[in-house]
């Protein structure tokens, strides 16, 4: 079950000192948490923290609808974004690292980028869950400065190149890409995985693929390779 009153309490320690969540800090975390516990009606003041940081969108909400242009009513109107999906990734990854648990519930990280119940029983492999929770990361950072994050780190541009063998012509083709699919059968490390994956592929036999230079000349396909 959701603990309120340590997610509080951890946002206090990291309020004081966010270096607590660096690796080998987690004693002098520990050793804060014991000598700072949290004070009677600290109720109160987390629903009085949440009240006031909803006034503060409210009107920062209330400010961009009234600086909009009155001549473009249909334009749509800009709402401030709440950075949840950051947010509970961090308290989640805070949780694993501190809470004495043999499991922590993920249902607000999953929540936070639009999940609902019945969406966390359909099945995915890691591939399909990690492409939708960058995603979701990706939109939350939307007109941040870390807007530009997700792409810098997690995604990669590929090229394939189809050489024709008689003439020696490259079409070229660029693809952006946040996974790779290794082959994993009959090879003896992930090294071989790699070479595997940027071996050409021939087109030879029936197989021959059409060379706009050779066909002219030609009229006929010729063998290619890709990779």
């Amino acid at each position: 079950a959701e603990s309120p009153g340590l997610e509080y309490h951890l946002t206090l320690a990291l309020r004081r000192n966010r270096t607590f969540l660096q690796q080998g800090n987690r004693p002098e975390l520990i050793n804060w948490l014991f000598d700072n516990p949290l004070e009677d009606g600290w109720e109160e003041r987390l629903n009085n923290e949440k009240k006031a940081r909803e006034e503060y969108f409210n009107r920062k909400n209330k400010n961009n609808n009234e600086n909009e242009n009155d001549d473009e009513p249909q334009q749509k109107k800009k709402k401030l974004k709440y950075r949840r999906i950051p947010l509970r990734l961090r308290e989640l990854f805070s949780r694993l690292q501190l809470a004495n648990e043999d499991a922590i519930s993920t249902e607000l990280l999953t929540k936070s980028f639009g999940w609902e119940q019945n969406d966390v029983r359909i099945q995915q492999d890691i591939s399909e869950l990690n492409n939708v929770l960058l995603d979701a990361i990706h939109r939350s950072l939307s007109g941040t400065s870390g807007e530009k994050l997700i792409p810098s780190i997690f995604v990669g541009k590929s090229v394939d190149k189809i050489t024709c063998h008689k003439c020696g012509n490259v079409r070229e083709r660029e693809e952006e890409f946040r996974d790779l699919h290794l082959q994993v059968k009959s090879q003896k490390d992930i090294l071989d995985s790699f070479k595997t994956l940027v071996t050409p592929e021939k087109f030879t036999g029936e197989n021959k693929l059409e060379c706009e230079i050779c066909l002219e000349k030609h009229q006929e396909k010729q063998d290619h390779s890709k990779g």
